[in-house]
């Protein structure tokens, strides 16, 4: 268990964990750098990496390298699977979202992310 004390007047902490889950995330980070394709999560075809943006060859959904790096998140349809990242107007913003093709009302929080 690693401790540091960052001086007089500040409580010891325990970073033992912090720095665990960071070095996780970083070579978690480093593999997802070395891939050249994926799975489109809006019709599971092929995406390549072209120029920092993957691009599905099949429906022409993108999003940039540095938003995949930075956590983006994919959200689908609790009731029929529909994913919602596409639909017209879609955010979080509000904790919430209906499903344009079921209505079926989604949470879209982060404590509804599964890693």
């Amino acid at each position: 268990m690693k401790r540091i004390k960052l001086s007089a007047r500040h409580k010891v902490v325990n970073t033992s964990k912090k720095l665990g889950a960071y070095a996780a995330k970083r070579e978690q980070t480093e593999k997802f750098k070395q891939l050249e394709t994926m799975d489109c999560p809006s019709c599971f075809g092929t995406m390549f990496l072209m120029e920092d943006v993957w691009q599905c060859q099949n429906c022409a959904y993108c999003i940039s390298q540095n938003d995949m790096l930075n956590g983006a998140v994919f959200w689908f349809c609790d009731g029929c699977g529909e994913f919602l990242n596409v639909q017209p107007g879609f955010t979080t913003a509000n904790g919430e979202w209906a499903c344009v093709r079921c209505q079926w009302t989604n949470d879209v929080t982060a404590e509804n992310v599964i890693d």
